[in-house]
C-alpha cells in the first residue's frame, strides 16, 4: 500500500496588518488674539513728529500745519495712523511725510473745489496734494481746501464712520 504523503501544513494565515493610526494630531496652540495695532507715534504731538523728521520735510509739515490751523482755528491736531491728523467734527485732513515728498490729504477730497487741479488720487473720496518743496506750497488754495473740508464735516459728519 502506498503511503500517503504527509499533508502539507497550511502556511499560517497572514496576520492582517493592523491599520496604523495616524499619530494623534497635536492641537494647534490657541491663537493669540492679535494685539491691537497701535502706532509707535501714538501719544506724541505734531511737534514731536516734525522734530523727528529733522529735515526739509519737517519744515514743510510745519508750514502746512500752520496753514491748516489758521484756516480752521478750532480744529484739533493729533497723531493718528502714524501721522498728523486734523479734526473738526471728525478728521478732515492729514499730513504724511514720505522720503522724497509730503502728502497733504483730505478725507473728502473728491468733493473739494479744486480750480488749480492740485489734488491727486482716484479713490472714491480721498485726495492729496504732493509737496516736494516750498514751490509746491499754495497757501491760498490749501486754506480754501481746509475751509471747504471743515464745512463738509459740519454738514455730513465724521467721514471715518
Amino acid at each position: 500500500a502506498k503511503k500517503k504523503a504527509p499533508a502539507k501544513k497550511k502556511a499560517p494565515a497572514k496576520k492582517k496588518a493592523a491599520k496604523k493610526k495616524a499619530p494623534a494630531k497635536k492641537k494647534a496652540p490657541a491663537k493669540k488674539k492679535a494685539a491691537p495695532r497701535i502706532s509707535p507715534k501714538r501719544g506724541r504731538s505734531v511737534e514731536d513728529y516734525i522734530t523727528e523728521l529733522g529735515d526739509w520735510r519737517g519744515e514743510l509739515v510745519r508750514e502746512v500745519a500752520d496753514i491748516v490751523l489758521r484756516a480752521a482755528p478750532t480744529a484739533t491736531a493729533s497723531i493718528k495712523w502714524g501721522q498728523p491728523v486734523f479734526d473738526a467734527n471728525g478728521p478732515f485732513c492729514y499730513i504724511k511725510a514720505h522720503p522724497y515728498h509730503i502728502n497733504f490729504g483730505f478725507w473728502r477730497g473728491s468733493q473739494l473745489p479744486d480750480p488749480l487741479r492740485l489734488l491727486q488720487g482716484h479713490g472714491e473720496k480721498m485726495r492729496h496734494v504732493q509737496i516736494r518743496g516750498p514751490a509746491d506750497l499754495h497757501e491760498d488754495a490749501f486754506a480754501d481746501f481746509v475751509r471747504a473740508a471743515v464745512k463738509l464735516n459740519r454738514r455730513f459728519g465724521d467721514p471715518s464712520r
